[in-house]
Order: C-alpha cells, then sequence, then structure tokens
C-alpha cells in the first residue's frame, strides 16, 4: 500500500530530517525471542521521532536525578545533548517535568479507574530483587573504571 506510506514519507519525515546530515535510525540489538531460535534480533526505530527510546530514557535518568537530589553523570549530559541537538531542550525539559509528576505520584489515574501504584511498586521490588541476585556486589570490569577515570 504505497499510496498510503508515501505521504508520510515524502512529507512528515521528510520535514523531519531536511537538515540532518545522516543517522536517521538507530538499531538496538535484543535477546532472541526463542529460546530454541538464536538468531539475532534488534528494533529498528527513527531518531528523534515522538518515540524515540534514547530520549524517552535520558528524560526519565535527568528525571531521577531531580527526585533524589543528585546531578546527573557527565554520560546523561552528553545524551542530553545529543537528543536535543535536533529536538530542542524545551521538549527535554517538558518530557522531564511529566517524569517527575508520574515518579512523584502525581499521575493521574488510570482509564480504568482502579489504582495500579501498589501492584507497580511490588513488581519493581520483585524484579530488582532478581537483579540483585544476580550480580550481588560484582565489581566494575577494569574497562568500565578506565572509561569512567577518562570522563573524569
Amino acid at each position: 500500500t504505497p499510496h498510503k506510506f508515501m505521504p508520510k514519507l515524502f512529507g512528515e519525515l521528510r520535514d523531519r530530517y531536511l537538515n540532518r546530515e545522516g543517522g536517521y535510525t538507530r538499531v538496538t540489538r535484543t535477546e532472541p525471542k526463542n529460546t530454541y531460535d538464536q538468531a539475532e534480533s534488534s528494533i529498528l526505530e527513527f531518531v528523534d521521532g515522538p518515540k524515540d527510546s534514547r530520549f524517552m530514557m535520558t528524560a526519565k535518568t535527568i528525571a531521577r536525578d531531580r527526585l533524589l537530589g543528585r546531578e546527573s553523570t557527565p554520560l546523561t549530559l552528553h545524551n542530553a545533548k545529543k537528543v536535543t541537538q535536533f529536538r530542542g531542550q524545551k521538549d527535554l525539559d517538558d518530557m522531564v517535568e511529566r517524569f517527575v509528576a508520574l515518579q512523584a505520584g502525581e499521575a493521574p489515574a488510570m482509564a480504568d479507574g482502579e489504582d495500579h501504584s501498589k501492584e507497580a511498586a511490588e513488581m519493581a521490588d520483585r524484579e530488582s530483587a532478581k537483579v540483585k541476585g544476580l550480580f550481588g556486589n560484582t565489581p566494575a570490569p577494569e574497562s568500565a573504571k578506565k572509561m569512567r577515570d577518562l570522563k573524569r
């Protein structure tokens, strides 16, 4: 159905990437969906779009840092610079404020009228315990320590 997608390609997407010299997509490798099929899989996404994962994760990290009262790491600041290069600082600030409101408990009620925050908190605690059980107090690899020291 090219008639459905051609206007979007030559309209919205063309305008979004008109001043960009390259790097229109991001490939994120993922775990195989099937345990018996170990073929590589990945997610392909357009950058600077409304569902840009790096933009969302950067905004969420900045919001968490603000709630905890700590400064953002150099890597977070670098990611913030990258995601605002073509999208704008105002969009990032708006998304950070939305995440701050969500994490502070000011989120609106769910569509079905039920409060899922207690259930979500319990699930997050279980997942956090699983991760700590997997890694425990495993020290950071030497390569990560070297990268950290280089950035300082």
